[in-house]
């Protein structure tokens, strides 16, 4: 928080020396005089140090607080078109019939001493389509990071308020011995999330995967130009070799850079619904025996764990064909968790009312 001095009130609401008010559940700075955490959307504290709350006082405020994150879901539970898996077809269909061109190409020219436009056409034709691939995935590349971001900071949000209220309902009333178990199961769920959900920076990611492929297009398409336009072709020998090495690691990193990627959402969603499935039983059981009538049980198989190695070696022996599948699931997986979590959500705000 930099050099200012963070300051806990009994109320357990964070402020800094600078007059910013610090969200007790995300930790982000928002100014004095909201109500709401701009980035969670957590009700902030308003009350003064040496304010005390009573039990029923502390369950209604953490209701208010449980509403208000399931309300925030509009803000960062979006909902990505499958469709955008087109963009892989910029690559693929183009790229491949541009190569096929270039058959027709060399035909042309050693048989009729034509084909200078179609060669221009395959080198820098195809090229294009590829920049223009890495360009728009790496938008697409943002809007997937950015929306697990929001969604893993609101649903821990969600997560610290269900147990503000259900700890300050159990004080209030009177509850079953056996409600601290599920709280301490509820909360075992609700650590490892916060320890494991690592968040990727969403700029950093998609200006590497634009850079990529921008990089590789224009280092082939200098690779075309000596081996087509250049007399002393020979002479250029070493550099066109250059190009060549240059343009295949690049394009190895990026393959890697996407594999990795891929992999880490691929089990950042597994993981994450296997531990909101978790803590949503845990809890459910809790509110029961607090008499809240919350029916929704999740079932653990709602979610299946992809084979990320067989789902790498079809992308590749494909030459990228079957990344198109792998693209849709990466876009509409969260799409289903997010349908399905509503669910549960809506459910748990008509049980606490």
């Amino acid at each position: 928080m930099g050099s200012h001095a963070n300051i806990l009130d009994l109320t357990g609401q964070s402020s800094l020396g600078n007059g910013m008010r610090v969200c007790s559940v995300c930790g982000k700075e928002n100014p004095p005089e909201g109500k709401y955490c701009s980035f969670c959307g957590r009700v902030l504290d308003t009350g003064g140090p040496g304010v005390v709350h009573s039990a029923d006082e502390s369950a209604e405020y953490s209701r208010k607080n449980l509403l208000n994150s399931i309300g925030w879901r509009r803000n960062t539970d979006r909902h990505i078109p499958p469709l955008w898996c087109i963009l892989s077809l910029l690559m693929v269909v183009p790229t491949a019939g541009l190569y096929g061109i270039s058959l027709l190409a060399a035909f042309l020219h050693f048989n009729y001493g034509g084909g200078d436009l179609w060669n221009l056409f395959y080198g820098v034709g195809r090229n294009f389509f590829s920049a223009l691939f890495g360009v728009l995935l790496g938008v697409l590349v943002y809007k997937l990071l950015s929306r697990l971001n929001a969604h893993i900071d609101r649903e821990g949000g969600l997560r610290s308020a269900v147990m503000s209220y259900l700890m300050s309902s159990s004080r209030a009333g009177t509850a079953d011995p056996e409600m601290m178990k599920n709280l301490m199961s509820a909360s075992a769920f609700d650590g490892q999330a916060l320890t494991y959900e690592k968040k990727l920076p969403p700029r950093t990611w998609a200006w590497r995967i634009a850079a990529v492929f921008v990089l590789g297009s224009i280092l082939s398409v200098a690779e075309w130009a000596i081996m087509y336009y250049r007399d002393d072709a020979f002479d250029s020998f070493g550099l066109f070799v250059v190009l060549s090495y240059g343009m295949y690691i690049i394009l190895f990193i990026g393959l890697i850079m996407l594999l990795s990627l891929a992999s880490t959402l691929m089990k950042t969603m597994y993981t994450h619904e296997e531990r909101w499935i978790g803590f949503v039983n845990s809890s459910g059981v809790a509110l029961r025996k607090l008499g809240k009538k919350f029916e929704p049980s999740i079932d653990a198989g709602s979610h299946k764990e992809r084979p990320f190695v067989l789902y790498a070696v079809l992308t590749v022996i494909t030459f990228g064909v079957f990344g198109i599948y792998w693209l849709y699931t990466l876009i509409d997986d969260p799409n289903k968790h997010f349908e399905r979590q509503h669910v549960v959500e809506d459910a748990l705000a008509k049980a606490v009312g």
